[in-house]
Order: C-alpha cells, then structure tokens, then sequence
C-alpha cells in the first residue's frame, strides 16, 4: 500500500464502508473528506447521488466527477450530534480538499471481508484512490441542491502545482562522475549529461512526489543483485536527451516533454503508454507492441483481452462466433456483457487527412549548418509494414489478419504529408517519436471505431482488450468481417447513479480486418 494512504489514515476501519446492491452484485463503497485543517466528513450512502470516472489511455490519471446531495448546504453546516459525530465540512477551495475513494465489487456478502485478504482480486476489480478536489460548486436538479466536485488525482495536482528544477544530470550522478562513462562531470559534453527519457520520467515522479521506488512502482527483488533496482513494465527508453526544466514551466510540463520524446528501447522501438494503476497507485510505462502481445496468442485470448461482448443480431437469440473471429477462453460475464447499446463508425475523412500520412521531418545540423529533411521511416508506405507486424500479426483472421489502414496513391507517393520539426538533429531516436511513432499512434486512434453501453464492471479499463461477437448466428458479410473481432479499449467511463444503477461506456478500436475486404487503393 502507497504510504500516502497510510499516512493519511484513510484507509482503516473507522472509515466506514457503505453497501451497496446493483445488478445482484454487492460492492462496498467507502468515500471520505479531509483537508489539513482537520476537517473530516465520511460521506454517507444517501449523500452519494452521482459517482462519475474516465479512464483513458492517453491520460495517466483518472478524472473524476461526483455528486452530492446537499439540501439546506447539510454537507457545511452539519453540527455533531448524538446520532452524527461529524461537524460540517469547510471547502479550502486550493487544491488541498482530498477525497479518500474506494469502490470494491466483493466475491460475496461476508461482513468480514479483509482488503488485505484479497489483494490480486482487488488489483483487477477494485479502485482505491487519493482525489483532489479542484472544484465545487453548488447546482440545483428538480429543486434539489447538490454539490458537484470535480476531482483530479492528486498526484496530478502535486506536478500541476510544483515548479521543480529539474536536470537529466541529476539523475546519473553517482561520486560525481556519469555512471556510464566514469568521466567527472565538469568534463562532460551535452551529450554525455543526458539520460533515457524513462529513467527521468521516474525520477522526476519519485522528487515531485515525494514517493519512493517501493510505493509507486513495481520491483523485482528476486535478482541477486542488490545494486540494481529492476522496475516490472516500466522501460528505460532508448531515446537519451539532454533535459533541464523551463523555469516558467511546472513538473507536468517536463513530464508531458520527455514523454513526448520516449521511444521504446525493446526491438519495436514505438511509442509507449504511462499508466497509473488506480488500486494499487503504481505506475507502468509500457511500449504499444508489448500491449497487442498480450491481446491474443492467434487462437487463444491473452492476459490482457478481459471479455467477450455480446452484440443482438437478427437471428436466434444464441451467442454465435461468426467464424471464429474471436479468439478461444475470452471471459463471458453473462448479461453483463450484453451491450445494451452500440455504435460503429469509421474515422472523418478530416482526421485522416491531416493525421495519417508520411510525416517529413525536418532536422537543423549546427555544426554543418545544413538543413535536413528526413521521410524514410515516416512515410506512410513503410509504416504499414510496422503498423502490421506490431499491432495487427498477433489478430486472428481467415487466414492471416488484414491490415485496416487503407493507403491510396495520393499517400503512397506523399501528395499528402504532414511537416514536423526536430530540434535534436541527428538523434535518430527523437526522429522516430517525431516521425513514424507519431503516425504510428495517428492509424491506430483513427481505426474502425466503436463505442458500447453495457452494465458496469470495475475491471473494464483502457489499455485492455474485448472482442466483440453477435448474439446470433448470421450469414458471413462483409460487415462483421469488418467490425467484428477485438478492439483495444481507448477510453472507459464509470458511471453509478445513486444506488442501483452501474453503466459503463466504452469506446474501443480495431486495427484488422478478419479478411481481406480488397479495397481498391489504386487512386488518386
């Protein structure tokens, strides 16, 4: 457990647990108010009217939005009683209100179920999160008042918040010499005072949190070397930059730069996802191939492809799999996996336009003082070469999966490009974030599309995977071979309103075609 909760004291018994029923599944519910003045309110089950979390893969940390019932401002001006120990709540309205959140799914209705019990369990289908409130304000529904408190994490408000300096050299200094080179630092180059841009980027969220290694990422104790911390889903990177922080910038700016300039150091060498695990509070940076490894084995589901959802067809009620385009062993949660609503859709012609196509690169030597323009990684030809090989080989398909990106000549022979600037000329890693890895991340989002309703689950999150299969058996089409199959999980919300109603809403893509549909390309 991350010491900010323990220090917290937030996550005890005298934290008392609300029960809910919904769907026949028992979930406790445990929200609580604190501020440094000493301010406490333990939010009860009638005071919780909307619970509302995002989850997206492109965002480190969730956004949450909850709604408290609040007539006559009862949340303010609660006086204790004999009944009610709790004095009212004073807003400090600066980013220090914290909201202690915790949503557990229990296996059954045991009143002494232990947290601590059950902890691979609650890393699937749990939640439990530090909030800041960053906004509250008053809004009347039907004559109503409520409360509405937007949160953000609070580890994102702490880089929000904090002007750092922070120094790529701080990170290799070790008896004041680069750890790699031996080389006394005074008598580096700039070259030399760099790093990889993963090593920083966990440096920095260990001095802006305050955290160590143990609280917020995954360890390996079981090498032998003890001078060697060996991170579990967390690379280095193979891009090393020289960094130092803009003054007039805060922490989640350098964040967000180095980021930005991280290139895998594993073989693929593609972009990367940072994700905070929101039970556990640990964080993981992992390359984009490494996430379609772990969808599927061709016939087997992998790790990481969590369920099969159901979709109504026009024939019998009865789950068909349409030829096997679903991969063997992927979880049914029954009625659960019934989507109560879908929508498909293909890209706008706009973002395709402007998003996917050759990315020319454009670099500025300053020791020649020459100017370079660079394509041939970044152009669209060879891109779906590695679009194919990273994200769509491990897909199950007739015989091979298909490719659903869909070059025409206007693109293959670059009518169609996008300029891009790279300031650290002849970094042949930057060049890749820049260029190909950028257009890479561009046909993935802008690939088939789907958004689903279903009943909700915990365990849904971004940077997993669900195939989608009808609930009948219907004649072969072109139209499922399309859109049926899995999709990787873009965007989830969390949606519990009041007391007995659970929705999820997910939006999902998919990167193949179960056949090969023969679009004709030969145009212009």
């Amino acid at each position: 457990m991350r010491s900010d909760y323990i220090r917290n004291n937030l996550n005890g018994a005298e934290a008392k647990a609300n029960s809910y029923k919904i769907d026949s599944q028992f979930y406790h519910i445990r929200a609580v108010l604190v501020n440094p003045d000493g301010d406490r309110l333990d939010l009860s089950k009638g005071a919780l009217y909307n619970i509302s979390l995002v989850d997206d893969l492109f965002d480190p940390f969730l956004k949450a939005e909850i709604m408290l019932y609040n007539d006559n401002h009862a949340i303010e001006r609660t006086v204790p009683t004999s009944e009610n120990y709790q004095n009212g709540f004073t807003f400090r309205g600066d980013g220090r209100d914290v909201l202690f959140f915790e949503i557990i799914p229990l296996k059954s209705t045991k009143e002494d179920y232990k947290l601590e019990e059950s902890a691979e369990y609650n890393a699937v289908f749990s939640l439990r999160n530090l909030f800041t409130v960053v906004e509250d304000t008053d809004t009347i529904i039907d004559g109503t008042l409520y409360k509405k408190l937007k949160l953000y994490d609070l580890d994102e408000r702490k880089l929000l918040e904090k002007n750092i300096y922070f120094n790529s050299i701080n990170t290799i200094n070790f008896n004041g010499s680069n750890a790699l080179s031996g080389v006394p630092l005074f008598n580096l180059d700039n070259d030399e005072r760099g790093n990889n841009t993963g090593i920083m980027i966990r440096e920095l969220l260990k001095f802006t949190l305050n955290q160590g290694d143990e609280d917020i990422f995954y360890i390996d104790r079981s090498s032998s070397n003890s001078r060697q911390t060996n991170y579990i889903d967390f690379e280095n990177g193979a891009t090393i930059v020289n960094y130092s922080s803009n003054p007039y910038k805060k922490a989640i700016d350098d964040f967000n730069y180095l980021l930005d300039l991280h290139v895998s150091n594993l073989d693929s060498k593609d972009f990367s996802i940072l994700k905070k695990d929101y039970f556990t509070g640990k964080y993981t940076l992992i390359n984009m191939k490494s996430f379609f490894d772990r969808a599927n084995y061709k016939d087997e589901s992998g790790p990481y492809t969590i369920e099969k959802i159901k979709i109504s067809g026009a024939g019998k009620d009865k789950v068909g799999n349409q030829g096997g385009k679903s991969s063997k062993n992927t979880p049914d949660f029954n009625e659960k996996s019934q989507a109560l609503n879908v929508r498909f859709f293909n890209t706008s012609f706009d973002i395709l336009n402007k998003k996917v196509n050759t990315k020319l690169v454009h670099e500025y030597n300053f020791e020649d003082k020459t100017f370079n323009i660079l394509q041939s990684d970044s152009n669209i030809n060879n891109s779906k070469e590695k679009f194919t090989n990273n994200y769509v080989q491990s897909m199950k398909g007739k015989r091979e999966p298909f490719p659903s990106q869909i070059n025409t000549n206007l693109k293959k022979l670059n009518f169609n490009y996008e300029n891009v600037y790279n300031l650290y000329s002849g970094n042949e890693n930057i060049r890749l974030s820049k260029g190909l890895n950028k257009l890479l991340k561009s046909t993935i989002m802008s690939n088939l599309g789907v958004e689903v309703t279903l009943k909700g689950q915990m365990f849904r999150k971004s940077g997993k995977f669900v195939t989608i299969d009808r609930a009948s058996l219907d004649p072969k089409n072109k139209f499922d071979d399309r859109f049926l199959g899995t999709y990787f999980i873009i965007n989830v919300e969390h949606t519990f309103i009041k007391d007995d109603l659970y929705i999820n809403k997910i939006f999902a893509v998919k990167t193949y075609y179960f056949d090969d549909l023969k679009f004709n390309e030969d145009l212009d």
